[in-house]
Formats: C-alpha cells, structure tokens, sequence
C-alpha cells in the first residue's frame, strides 16, 4: 500500500476549523517557537513591505511573489489579503506598510529574513533587492550586520536543503 493516494476521482475534503487550527499552531511552534497563533490581520502591511524589497530591482518575479503567497498561505493568511497581495506593485511606500503592520516592527528580524528569503525565490537575491531590504532594517532598527548575518544564515540553510534533498531524493523529486 503506499503512502500516497489517487484522490484525482474524490472530491476535496471541506477543511476541518479543528485541524487547520492545529496545523498553524504546529507550524508556528515547529518554525519559529511560538506558543499560540498570533492574532490575525497583520499580513498586509508585512507582505506589502517584503514585496517592496523584492521590487528592489525593479520588478516582483513570479517566484518571489508565489514564496510570499504560499508562505502566507501556511501561516493562515486570509484570502483577502492573499489576493491583494497577489497583484500588489509595490505602490505603498515602505514607511506606509510598516505603519499598519506593528508585528513587523515587534519582529523585524524576522522580517528581514522572510524578505531575503521572498527576494531569493527566484534564485537571484539582486544586489539592489538587498539594498532595498537594508532601507527595510534600517526603518525597523536592525543594524546592517545583523542583515549581513540574516543572509549568510539564509544562503547556509538553502545548501543544507540541497544536501538534504540529494540525500534523500538521489534520482531527483517522484513528484
């Protein structure tokens, strides 16, 4: 028997409050050590402000803007804001997002990290996306090696993944 199913013939399953409830406080828990769900509402201001890095170089590639969505999408982003953010150009100014995002200025370390992270979806964090998340720290009040650090943690964590993956998956994805 495997572990994967054919559900192409099945309908989806409604979601379940209960679990969805469970996944994002496993997900909080697992990544990033929290003890509860934090209130929602705060992705927009967030998301528009790590959009705004990933236009440093003057265009959102799609593959930063699917890491942005699908991220947000695991951590329970409500669909409002997903399709904003989904054809949001960076037209608020840095200053404007963060003002409505209070999470972001609480952790603004984190911040930086998803931004770097959101700039590198499309495997190339351009020098001017890294000067735009530097003016991002900069308004946060993260100094500059702090995010000199965020990247140099980001680009080990992304050759641990390809490590782990050739390990694990020697002939490529099954899927």
């Amino acid at each position: 028997m495997s572990c994967y199913s054919d559900s192409s013939t099945a309908p989806p399953a409604a979601p379940n409050p209960k679990y969805t409830k469970a996944g994002l406080l496993w997900i909080y828990s697992e990544e990033l050590n929290f003890k509860t769900v934090p209130p929602p509402g705060d992705f927009k201001g967030y998301g528009q402000a790590i959009l705004n890095c990933c236009k440093g170089d003057g265009i959102i590639h799609k593959k930063e803007r699917a890491f942005v969505l699908g991220y947000f999408k695991t951590f329970g982003c409500p669909d409002d804001v997903l399709d904003y953010l989904s054809t949001y150009d960076a037209e608020v100014s840095m200053e404007e997002a963060i003002s409505i995002s209070p999470q972001l200025q609480m952790c603004s370390r984190a911040a930086i990290y998803d931004a770097v992270r959101a700039c590198d979806g499309d495997g190339d964090l351009a020098a001017l996306e890294l000067d735009a998340i530097k003016a991002l720290a900069a308004l946060v009040g993260v100094e500059e090696g702090t995010v000199n650090d965020i990247v140099a943690i980001h680009r080990a964590e992304q050759a641990v993944k390809t490590a782990r993956l050739q390990i694990t998956y020697p002939l490529g994805a099954p899927f």
